[in-house]
């Protein structure tokens, strides 16, 4: 079961802090992206799954995003505790996990009927194969058509690393502060 929240209830807001929890327990190189100090920038929305007996398996935020036009950031700080039990579901496509599919989907949905007309997730430059792999997976499941662009700078001033591929659905991602860091991005 996925639910949508623009502000999530107690109960559900501890499911999210037990997922991220594991997430920083079990280490590994974006375990840091989970602590508390981290996730300070204000959500629009936050999406939470859990399994088939009701335990809590992966969420993601929603962010919003001023100086793009009429934009949200969907799949933020995606956190996934459901490890494979040995075989991978008869579903997956080798793309894109079919209940991380419907999460974005969720997701997605909340944003369009709150009027934004470009939904986007982004991934750091260097991991572009992996977005591709991601938006062909989420295609064959997704009512939307999604579409890649980039790199651009995807944060609210120039930063180091900063540069991302993007994954948008909706009208084309365009900034609206006039901020352009690379030739790419005009």
């Amino acid at each position: 079961m996925i639910y949508t929240y623009e502000s999530a209830p107690a109960d559900v807001q501890k499911d999210i802090n037990y997922i991220y929890s594991v997430v920083i327990k079990n280490g590994g190189k974006r375990s840091k992206n989970y602590l508390p100090e981290n996730l300070q920038e204000p959500a629009l929305g936050v999406s939470i799954r859990y399994n088939e007996h009701g335990d809590p398996v992966s969420t993601a935020r929603i962010l919003t995003r001023t100086c793009y036009v009429n934009a949200v950031r969907v799949f933020d700080r995606y956190a996934l505790i459901e490890g494979n039990k040995g075989l991978l579901p008869s579903n997956y496509d080798g793309n894109f996990k079919k209940t991380s599919s419907a999460l974005l989907e969720s997701q997605t949905d909340f944003c369009k009927d709150r009027g934004f007309k470009c939904i986007f997730i982004s991934i750091e430059k260097r991991a572009q194969k992996t977005l591709e792999k991601i938006i062909r997976g989420h295609n064959i499941y997704s009512k939307y058509n999604w579409k890649i662009d980039g790199p651009h700078y995807v944060t609210y001033e120039k930063s180091k690393g900063g540069l991302q591929y993007l994954g948008y659905t909706g009208t084309e991602f365009k900034r609206n502060d006039g901020l352009y860091y690379t030739n790419v991005e005009q």
